[in-house]
């Protein structure tokens, strides 16, 4: 799971370069004013444009660490006004999706237009809902979600999604 962090903030004067650091597997690239970070090519004052790709899932507080460096090759201060921290979430986590007398993968049961059934899910880190691609309903972890086909076909989806 690939997600992208974006830093920006304005230099108070011209760049030869611009780069982020994070942590490892984490990686980034800047732009200055919308292009390269070079002298020939940059404001005054670059507004500077970093982009963080997160490869890591693992739920985390972390910080990145802006680089700029002037004309002179004067690098900018390991400060906290040159650090921004990123929050990773940890991917949702599906333990079951089951009904009574489901078999096969994915699991299917057959149910006759007009009965119910019970679903039961069990997940972690998200919160779910079920479809039937006309409705949705909210999902507790554990609990189950009575449920009627309403066409001769129905397929029931069970959606997550974490906090970010």
């Amino acid at each position: 799971m690939n997600n992208q962090v974006i830093f920006s903030a304005t230099s108070n004067k011209r760049l030869q370069q611009a780069t982020i650091s994070a942590r490892a597997g984490d990686t980034g690239s800047c732009k200055c004013d919308g292009g390269t970070c070079n002298a020939a090519t940059l404001s005054a004052t670059p507004l500077v444009t970093c982009t963080l790709t997160v490869t890591n899932a693992t739920a985390a507080t972390l910080t990145a660490r802006l680089i700029l460096t002037d004309l002179v090759g004067n690098q900018s201060p390991d400060t906290a006004a040159y650090r921004g921290q990123y929050t990773v979430v940890g991917a949702p986590a599906l333990g079951a999706f089951s009904a009574p007398n489901a078999s096969g993968t994915p699991p299917t049961v057959t149910i006759t237009q007009g009965s119910s059934i019970a679903l039961t899910t069990n997940f972690t880190g998200a919160t779910g809902t079920v479809t039937d691609g006309t409705n949705s309903w909210g999902v507790s972890n554990g609990v189950g979600l009575v449920v009627a086909p309403t066409a001769a076909m129905t397929t029931f989806t069970l959606n997550l999604v974490n906090a970010a």
